[in-house]
């Protein structure tokens, strides 16, 4: 520096030092929303599993597969589930994967299901629950 202020080198060493530290910021900043918009959509995708394992355990109609698997894509998903006010970007798969081994012996007619919520590039939660199968005398 010299008395009339900063010369040429110095002011682009100090712009390129700002531009690098800016850089820096806006690539934590998208990688921060990147994440943030990924956690929403698990959560989402979690609560609808919660929801949708109640409704199996109630022997709710809409959700149970009389047999094998029932599908609902996203956009199926407000009409499956009218509560919801804004249906999540999730498709949602419930199996009848058969009888619990486990109820026979206690003389219980107790299915294992599967359920699946997929988002994006095939990023799915997983859960499994146990109810009586549809219009069974144990279901509702």
């Amino acid at each position: 520096m010299n008395s009339r202020g900063f010369g040429l080198t110095e002011t682009l060493v100090a712009i390129t030092i700002l531009a690098a530290v800016l850089a820096g910021l806006a690539f934590a900043l998208v990688g921060g929303l990147r994440t943030l918009k990924g956690t929403d959509t698990r959560t989402q995708a979690a609560l609808l599993l919660e929801i949708t394992a109640r409704l199996v355990g109630d022997g709710d109609p809409r959700v149970l597969p009389t047999q094998g698997t029932v599908r609902y894509g996203a956009a199926q998903l407000g009409e499956v589930f009218p509560e919801l006010k804004r249906p999540p970007a999730v498709a949602l798969e419930v199996a009848d994967l058969g009888l619990a081994p486990w109820s026979k012996p206690w003389g219980l007619e107790m299915h294992t299901y599967r359920l699946r919520a997929c988002w994006e590039k095939q990023r799915c939660l997983e859960a499994f629950t146990f109810a009586p199968p549809p219009n069974s005398k144990g279901a509702p």
